[in-house]
């Protein structure tokens, strides 16, 4: 303990003495430990932490296999697989829903959620407050019960221990609140506050085709998961053999949930982490470069000690001592960089991260944080003082009292900045590649014009519009209403939102073109839409013409109508004329006729080709959910136009809610959010060890001027111009740099597949994007060595050699 307390006394005496080097160093250490500390509190919070659930290794995601994906359960599937499934313990659903809710102030919409009454049990989750739903609350007219989230009871009902049995109208209907859930609760996602029994209809139990119902279940105790799968398999199987409709068989399978949940942005997190660790490799080895720099300086005071019988492990502990409490600094300092990192990268990431509320920097990253400043100490200060305590005490005094250190001690400094370039390039390169996949992709068109288009989100209830004819009034009422607000061009409804990754799947038949009998059915997306809605959004009608006045009728009342757009008349119909042909829509087979074909649209995202698109008209086939309310204004920001569009739904019905108004543009925007996030932080991190690496070359190349200041005033007395010299310490550091450059462009191509999730239109061995990354990295360095070369250039010979 004495000896460690004269260390430390030491070391800090040693920091005193050298304040700008103990900054600089500290300074990197801190950037390079803050910003792997922030990234893992992200990883941490979001990947690794078990779910919040009872045993959550246990609970799976369950549904039905087609085409090898998972998607969802009709409702007889689903209440086939509950009840006969004996792998899995219990099976639930949830169906997320917006409700409209109607209480003192004006009626607002809110997110919820249909559930199985065995949801609760499968997740080994219990009310703080009230009951759980029962079975029999699963019909349809037993249904009207509600369970609040948390944070709906707080925020909404000021968290009133009294709320069991209170009244809440939604969908014009009453329901009584049952329980109060635990805080932190929320499934299937963040942006539930209600949750109401699913109620199977009598149209949803018998129809095989209205795929909605994704599944949940739990292990049973002691049967393993594959077995579990493969009998969800066989009872799916069994199901849709007994539907006579499908002609084509699928089964299940499973993913455990939480794998399940994270699909979508585990990639990119961990793609951040792994390139936020190569951050922090080259800040260590930029602190590793200054220690063997601050090492060569004190060669001649180790040679003394080693000479008054000080051993080499002696030295070791102390300059080891030295790098360890640099560490602590650094840690110190990573800390209050990652309090301030973690809030920025919870700003930037995407909104449908999950659990990205719940990251903070709590014990588990502040022991991560110790770690890996400690870690980073060893790492960067064992070789140093390795190097430092081997060197001769008669050579290091000679060389010392002459002024002179470097042979092996320079080319480790030269081998370490080679390899901070190469990480450097690597993480270049990735940046490269995602921003120019993120250009790309911004150029791509979606199909429609969505500039000064204003949308907006309505759900019908069925209290007041449960038929067709009402919602067809309503929409027609409110279409009127829009239509005359001043600066409106055009209004017009569609369903579902483009932009949002909603789908609706329909299938459909050509007559006379029967599919082989081991295929999948035919099925194409599918958007109901009002009168004018490809002119108000600008998709080009390609042939044929729009919907018309006289196509309202219900399909019921004779032939109907529909327009397909490009891909579908060109998959289904295999380069016939599609005007005029014959398609049979929906498990009711109805008739219609192809009128007109549109262009191609990118309902999803900008990312995601369009697929085969059946659009009806809204009048024929109407939704309660009015998803989209269409309004393009002449001029001026969309968004003015939001306060006279809840006026003109409230003049029409001033119960029903107004929701999601947004400008279109930021709905495209709002599409790639995800892709974003990835480019901003690899470019952010890309920038920061470039800026690392240029500081470790212009170290290099500047510690090897003073190293060879004889030598250079020889050379110039001896009569070697300036550009001589410029060019010997050009090509010095310029050759650091191209090996290093050498070694990242064979890292990046290893590293190139991981990256391949969050690349569009783009390899990711691009050549054009390696090229161009390793001459702006060329460049940098080419810059960092310019500044110590013209320095040597214009040196002295006389000063130069007053070194002897």
């Amino acid at each position: 303990m004495h000896r460690l307390r004269q260390d430390l006394l030491f070391a800090l005496r040693a920091f005193a003495r050298k304040p700008s080097f103990t900054l600089l160093a500290a300074a990197m250490l801190s950037l390079g430990i803050g910003t792997t500390t922030a990234i893992f509190s992200v990883v941490n919070a979001v990947v690794l932490r078990p779910l919040a659930y009872d045993d959550p290794e246990e609970l799976f995601i369950i549904g039905a296999l087609r085409d090898g994906k998972i998607q969802a359960f009709s409702a007889p599937e689903f209440v086939r697989l509950r009840e006969e499934s004996r792998g899995f313990e219990r099976v639930a659903t949830a169906i997320e829903t917006s409700l409209n809710l109607v209480g003192e102030d004006d009626p607002v919409r809110v997110e919820g959620a249909r559930i199985s009454a065995d949801l609760l049990p499968v997740l080994g989750v219990e009310p703080i407050l009230g009951r759980n739903l029962q079975p029999s609350e699963e019909r349809s007219g037993s249904d009207h019960v509600v369970l609040l989230s948390h944070a709906s009871w707080e925020r909404r009902f000021g968290g009133d221990p009294g709320i069991l049995g209170h009244q809440v109208t939604l969908n014009g209907r009453s329901h009584t609140v049952i329980a109060v859930l635990p805080e932190g609760f929320s499934y299937p996602s963040k942006e539930v506050d209600l949750y109401v029994p699913v109620a199977f209809s009598e149209d949803e139990l018998s129809s095989p085709g209205g795929h909605f119902l994704g599944a949940v279940g739990r292990l049973a105790p002691g049967v393993d998961a594959d077995s579990a799968i493969a009998e969800a398999d066989a009872i799916v199987h069994r199901a849709v053999a007994s539907f006579t409709e499908h002609r084509a068989p699928h089964g299940a399978t499973a993913l455990p949930l939480q794998a399940w949940i994270l699909r979508t942005h585990r990639s990119g997190l961990l793609i951040l982490a792994a390139s936020v660790g190569l951050v922090l490799m080259i800040a260590c080895a930029n602190v590793a470069n200054l220690l063997l720099v601050r090492a060569a300086e004190r060669r001649r005071e180790i040679a003394v000690r080693t000479a008054l019988g000080a051993g080499r492990l002696r030295l070791v502990r102390q300059l080891l001592t030295e790098s360890l409490l640099l560490a602590v600094v650094g840690g110190v300092g990573g800390l209050l960089i990652a309090l301030w990192g973690v809030d920025l990268v919870v700003r930037l990431s995407p909104p449908d991260v999950p659990r990205i509320e719940t990251v903070a920097v709590d014990w588990t990253v502040l022991a991560f944080a110790s770690a890996i400043s400690l870690t980073a100490g060893v790492l960067f200060g064992l070789f140093p003082s390795l190097q430092a305590s081997r060197s001769r005490v008669e050579s290091a005094l000679h060389n010392a009292s002459r002024g002179e250190v470097g042979g092996r001690d320079a080319r480790s400094r030269r081998w370490l900045v080679a390899f901070e370039v190469a990480l450097a390039l690597m993480l270049l390169v990735g940046a490269g590649l995602t921003l120019r996949s993120f250009w790309i992709l911004g150029q791509e068109d979606p199909g429609f014009d969505p500039d000064r288009v204003l949308t907006a989100r309505m759900v019908l209830p069925d209290s007041r519009y449960a038929e067709g004819p009402a919602q067809v009034e309503f929409a027609d009422r409110l279409l009127e209403e829009v239509r005359a607000l001043p600066g409106v061009r055009s209004a017009s409804f569609v369903s579902p939102m483009p932009m949002t990754s909603v789908l609706y799947r329909i299938s459909i038949r050509v007559p006379g073109r029967e599919p082989p009998a081991e295929a999948q059915p035919l099925a194409s997306n599918w958007r109901a839409v009002s009168l004018g809605y490809f002119s108000t959004m600008g998709i080009p009608l390609l042939a044929g013409r729009d919907f018309e006045e006289g196509d309202w009728k219900p399909a019921t009342e004779g032939r109907s109508v529909i327009v397909v757009n490009e891909t579908f008349a060109r998959n289904v119909f295999r380069g016939e004329d599609a005007l005029g042909k014959l398609v049979q829509i929906g498990y009711n087979e109805i008739v219609c006729e192809v009128v007109g074909v549109v262009g191609d649209v990118r309902h999803a995202d900008l990312a995601t080709e369009a697929g085969e698109e059946v659009y009806t008209l809204f009048a024929a086939t109407p939704l309660s959910e009015i998803n989209l309310a269409v309004a393009a204004i002449r001029d001026g920001d969309p968004l003015s136009l939001a306060p006279l569009l809840r006026e003109a739904v409230w003049r029409v019905d001033p119960d029903q809610p107004i929701f999601g108004v947004q400008a279109m543009p930021e709905l495209v925007r709002a599409s790639v959010a995800s892709r974003r996030f990835v480019m901003i932080l690899i470019g952010a991190f890309a920038l920061v060890a470039l800026v690392l690496a240029a500081l470790g070359i212009y170290g290099v190349v500047s510690y090897s001027v003073v190293q060879r200041t004889r030598e250079i005033g020889v050379r110039v007395a001896l009569g070697a111009r300036g550009g001589e010299v410029l060019k010997l310490v050009l090509g010095q550091g310029l050759a650091t740099a191209a090996l290093g450059a050498t070694g990242g462009l064979a890292g990046a191509l290893l590293m190139s597949r991981f990256l391949e999730s969050q690349l569009y239109g783009i390899s990711a061995t691009d050549v054009r994007t390696y090229a161009a990354t390793a001459a702006v990295l060329l460049l940098v360095a080419a810059a960092a060595t310019a500044f110590p070369a013209f320095r040597a250039s214009r040196l002295d010979p006389i000063t130069a050699l007053r070194h002897e």
